[in-house]
């Protein structure tokens, strides 16, 4: 595009336009989280992920997660 100089007196102006941006771009906060499977009682607290859900990842965009170096677990071993 071109910025184009309107007015009864423009022809009394020399303009100079910078059009250099002084503004910055702020990465996109994403919230992550996850749902457990399902377990039938054995003594501990470990979890199996069945879903990892991210929240705010803009369509087109190519985000992943590579959670395998994460244990889950549930908040107590006990049933209920």
């Amino acid at each position: 595009g071109e910025l184009v100089y309107v007015g009864d007196d423009v022809a009394n102006y020399d303009f100079t336009f910078d059009n250099t941006a002084l503004a910055n771009i702020t990465p996109l906060t994403i919230t992550i989280g996850f749902t457990a499977n399902n377990k039938t009682y054995d003594g501990n607290t470990t979890a199996t992920r069945d879903a990892l859900n991210m929240s705010a990842v803009l369509t087109g965009d190519d985000v992943t997660f590579d959670d395998s170096a994460l244990e889950y677990n549930f908040s107590d071993k006990n049933v209920g």
